[in-house]
């Protein structure tokens, strides 16, 4: 699809909305212009998270479906003990 394509099909589907449909369109669309959390970061912050990827990149860290089935069973065996 392309960006005019996009564009006009976004604007048919609008057309249709209510309004509070189209004030929460309006207001989702603000966010998606907007900046990104990461841009907006101190670099400091963003040297950590580049960090965190080249560890994880190493083979570092634990899978995460790993850490949820840890979880999972921590929350069962806590459950089964209320």
């Amino acid at each position: 699809m392309t960006r005019n394509e996009a564009i006009a099909q976004i604007t048919s589907n609008a057309a249709q909305l209510g309004d509070d449909q189209l004030e929460a369109l309006a207001e989702y669309t603000a966010y998606l212009a907007g900046p990104s959390v990461y841009s907006t970061l101190p670099q400091v912050e963003k040297d950590k998270i580049e960090e965190a990827l080249d560890r994880l990149d190493a083979g570092e860290g634990i899978p995460g479906e790993k850490v949820f089935s840890e979880l999972e069973a921590r929350i069962a065996s806590a459950k089964a003990r209320a």
